[in-house]
């Protein structure tokens, strides 16, 4: 999630999911667009999400008025003048008038689409069996490379570990508890 985060994710939803709930976190990425900061060793949108004291200590190095702030253009971009520098950019938010909505009006998605939403979702569940048969046949394969092969372990333990988490997440979704149960314990 820090890798993808850093890489300009702006939000994150975890399985189970419903299709109300998607809607939900578009909608929030629309109407409340994160700020991206840019210094030396970091460039992508505000790590936090809320405006609260972190229960850590600080470890940002500038305070709020030493950091820059800018609102770009495409024309223009702002660049660093020094290493030492922090800009913040405050982005125009584009992307609601694109959705429908506007200054006044708020974008939304109709209970319509989310119902069609719905059925896809459930629709997928047929094809659950045939997607449990191949991810459990790549999980035997990858453990017997792993055992066969000693240099082949870490790869194959990062595969493993991006099917256990499908494992637990469909498990969940389709309710199968058990399913969820085996892909925790990988």
């Amino acid at each position: 999630m820090e890798d993808a985060r850093d890489a300009g994710a702006n939000e994150f939803i975890v399985k189970p999911f419903t299709p109300q709930k998607v809607a939900q976190r578009l909608l929030s990425v629309i109407n409340h667009p994160r700020d991206f900061y840019h210094c030396e060793s970091y460039f992508g949108p505000d790590r936090r999400r809320r405006d609260v004291e972190p229960p850590f200590i600080e470890r940002r190095k500038r305070l709020e008025e030493q950091i820059q702030t800018t609102f770009p253009t495409h024309h223009q971009p702002k660049l660093l003048r020094g290493d030492d520098e922090v800009w913040r950019y405050k982005l125009v938010n584009t992307l609601r008038g694109r959705v429908g909505g506007d200054s006044a009006q708020l974008p939304s998605v109709d209970k319509e689409s989310i119902a069609e939403a719905g059925e896809v979702i459930r629709g997928s569940h047929a094809d659950y069996d045939a997607w449990l048969a191949r991810a459990l046949s790549q999980l035997t394969k990858l453990v017997d490379r792993a055992e066969k092969k000693p240099g082949a372990a870490r790869p194959a333990r990062a595969a493993i570990t991006r099917i256990a988490v499908d494992l637990r997440g469909h498990g969940v979704m389709f309710g199968y508890p058990l399913i969820s149960v085996v892909g925790k314990s990988l």
